[in-house]
Order: structure tokens, then sequence, then C-alpha cells
């Protein structure tokens, strides 16, 4: 089963984080989860994924994977992802061309036989980078995929369903 769910807006209504971590990460954490929760209710994941960072660039999801497998008890943050092509000019193409881009982007670090997997994200554009990123996790042998994201790109499609 793989699932979908975006956009998501942030619930500033629930409780903080850890007080130790910075605001930003809070906030992510606390609306991707709070995301995951609402629409996936009876999802209890084995691990919580991002979206990989470019090559070369640092993880700025480390922390915020981390503070949701706090929230999530049955969840470990793994890296689970890398990216292994860039897309050059990725950012300035049209959503359509996205999509296309990135497919073969993604592959997994390790086997993930039979394991659930929350794949989060920040920002959804096209969708390309997620569907991909889903594609790798299935192909490394996860057996459940749902992908959140706390915002969506101006135009593009909202809701949730089959990938």
């Amino acid at each position: 089963m793989v699932g979908f769910s975006a956009p998501l807006a942030l619930d500033a209504s629930a409780s903080s984080a850890e007080p130790h971590a910075p605001a930003r990460t809070r906030s992510r954490s606390h609306g991707i989860a709070g995301a995951a929760a609402r629409h996936f209710p009876n999802f209890s994941p084995d691990l919580v994924v991002s979206i990989p960072p470019k090559l070369g660039q640092t993880d700025r999801f480390g922390d915020v994977r981390a503070e949701i497998a706090q929230r999530i008890p049955t969840a470990a943050c793994a890296s689970a992802l890398r990216q292994i092509r860039v897309v050059e000019g990725y950012r300035q193409m049209a959503r359509a061309q996205r999509a296309l881009a990135a497919r073969g982007c993604f592959s997994a670090t390790y086997p993930l036989h039979g394991r659930s997997v929350l794949l989060i994200d920040d920002v959804v554009t096209s969708g390309g980078q997620a569907h991909d990123a889903i594609r790798a996790l299935k192909a490394a042998g996860a057996a459940d995929v749902r992908f959140v994201a706390v915002a969506r790109a101006a135009g593009t499609r909202t809701g949730y369903g089959a990938m």
C-alpha cells in the first residue's frame, strides 16, 4: 500500500516538541507528525524517512525525523534514501518536467523487507520526487509507504490517495 497526503498545514493548537530543539525543527516536525496522524490515523510506521538532500548538501531533515520518531512510539528515524542523480535546473522546470526528470533520482541505502515507512518532505511541487522516493523504498522491499508534507507549492493538486 502507498498513501499520499499533501498539502498539510501546521497545527499550532497541539503541544510543542522537545523544548531544546530549534523552533523551526519543532514546527516542521509538529506539522508533519500531526498531518500523518490526521490522514493516516491507524498507521504505525517502522521508520520515518525523508526526501534525501542533494549530493554534497547537508541533511536538513535529520532533526525533524528524530522529533517525529519520538512522537510516534513505533518509529525509528532513518536515512534510508540517497540521491543518486542530480537534475540540473530542476527548480526552474515546470511541474510536468519535474515529474519526468525526477524518475530514477533516488535509491534505498539498505533493504526494507516488510517494513512500513512514513516518508516526509516540507513542500511538494510536482510530486515527482515523492513518487521516485516511494518507488525506491518499495523496490527495497517496503511493504507500506505513506507520504506527508507540510505544504504544497501554489498551483499543485490537493488531497491524498494511492500513488
